[in-house]
């Protein structure tokens, strides 16, 4: 990684580095990682033989030590973070950071969050640096991962997903957090008729203010039962009047699996709407997510056209204020796109070559198409 300083043309060259961040912002910190030192292989003149492993005698009181009631055993797979740096581009000073596993900074720069994974597990946690000052705050602590760490654009809230509160699972389920305005409390996806909870799948995303933060729940996994190899069977059942054909449900088995559905997060008074279900799994925002409305599609009765003909949708207006989706348009083929402050929704049909525009309020829908004197379509295509 080069730093060039334009006021004073000086150069620093720094080496191995993996990863790198600043704030949207600007800044005057670079958070940075350096590759993990290649282990030079041994020479054949001074390779030593590996020396026989004696027994290992414990004392009488290790003997006896149980573990605590209380204390959750570290996984095997549970390894310590890596070292980060936080560099002070003005002055050229560091600030070493041990045992990260992940980081992400605030657009500002003015903090960044860091999830803690040691050796022992024991200082696991995900704790806030203030640039400036060089203090770092624990938010939230317990052994156990921490992942999916994501600012909201003002760097006023911070949400995350961890297992600790279920880590001696054998498949832990995640609990959501949110840190916002100096106060840590968990996320309770609302109740609803799917029994959709949290999902390691998916990410968080904060609307433009971030006033409002949209997180992902699907179905919670069925368990996994241990069957020998000779007793597993696979099979694969298909109906003429599925939507999809076989090899194309196939295809699309992964990203099903791991399908999840948003919920929209009011930080300011606390509601919470589904904004997608199984029927209406597609909600666009409006307004950078400050919007009102969402617009919703629904491919689900066309999906066996696709095979003959073409792709269709219905599509839904969502008012996120009462939770009601209005249908404005009924197989469409085509373009739907929103307007910057989500009042207007414009619907060109690829069939009939018109454009239309749906009121978000009212619900009204006007056709426009005459009001040009050009066409609006390629008309040698």
């Amino acid at each position: 990684m080069i730093i060039v300083d334009l006021g004073t043309d000086k150069v620093t060259t720094i080496e191995r580095v993996a990863a790198s961040q600043m704030g949207r912002d600007g800044s005057d910190y670079l958070l940075y990682r350096l590759e993990p030192p290649k282990a030079e292989p041994p020479k054949p003149d001074t390779a030593k033989k590996p020396e026989e492993k004696k027994p290992e005698t414990k004392k009488p009181e290790e003997a006896k030590a149980e573990p605590k009631k209380d204390e959750v055993k570290k996984k095997a797979d549970h390894k310590a973070g890596q070292t980060y740096l936080l560099r002070n581009l003005a002055t050229g000073t560091e600030t070493k950071l041990d045992n990260v596993a992940s980081a992400t900074v605030s657009d500002d720069m003015r903090t960044v969050a860091l999830s803690i994974s040691t050796a022992d597990g024991k200082a696991d946690g995900v704790s806030l640096l203030d640039t400036k000052s060089g203090k770092i705050t624990p938010i939230v602590t317990g052994i156990g991962r921490y992942t999916r760490l994501t600012f909201n654009k003002p760097g006023s809230a911070l949400a995350f997903s961890t297992d600790k509160d279920d880590y001696a699972a054998k498949k832990p389920s995640p609990t959501y957090y949110l840190w916002n305005q100096g106060k840590v409390a968990k996320i309770d996806p609302p109740k609803n008729d799917f029994g959709f909870t949290t999902s390691e799948f998916g990410g968080f995303s904060f609307s433009d203010s971030g006033e409002k933060l949209r997180y992902p729940i699907a179905a919670k996994p069925p368990e996994e039962k241990e069957i020998p190899d000779d007793e597993k069977v696979s099979l694969d059942v298909w109906s003429y009047k599925d939507g999809l054909l076989q090899p194309q449900q196939l295809l699309q088995q992964k990203a099903e699996r791991e399908r999840t559905y948003e919920v929209q997060l009011n930080l300011k008074d606390g509601k919470q709407l589904l904004l997608e279900t199984p029927t209406f799994p597609n909600a666009a925002a409006t307004d950078k997510g400050d919007g009102r409305y969402f617009l919703v599609s629904d491919s689900r009765p066309y999906e066996q056209l696709v095979s003959w003909d073409g792709d269709f949708d219905d599509v839904y207006i969502l008012d996120s204020q009462t939770g009601t989706r209005t249908k404005v348009v009924t197989k469409v083929r085509g373009s739907v796109s929103a307007s910057p402050k989500g009042k207007w929704v414009a619907i060109f049909d690829g069939f009939a070559k018109t454009l239309s525009l749906v009121n978000t309020e009212t619900k009204a829908v006007s056709d426009v198409t005459s009001k040009f004197s050009t066409s609006l379509f390629d008309e040698l295509d």
